[in-house]
């Protein structure tokens, strides 16, 4: 027996939180906890748009 699919439903996080997702992932991450305010998230936003063509499909679907 294995791990209950509740169990499973930790692994990405266990995985991001020990590092292996894209550089890339944890530099919008972090840029995204910094927005103070809406100009700041519409302006993420639009990057996020243009980054999530570039990562992974593993990384994408963790963002979106």
């Amino acid at each position: 027996m294995g791990p209950c699919p509740a169990h499973r439903m930790s692994f990405p996080i266990i995985r991001e939180l020990c590092g292996e997702f894209s550089a890339h992932f944890y530099e919008l991450k972090q840029q995204l906890s910094a927005v103070d305010s809406a100009v700041g998230l519409r302006n993420f936003e639009t990057k996020l748009k243009d980054c999530l063509q570039k990562m992974t499909k593993e990384n994408s679907e963790k963002i979106a």
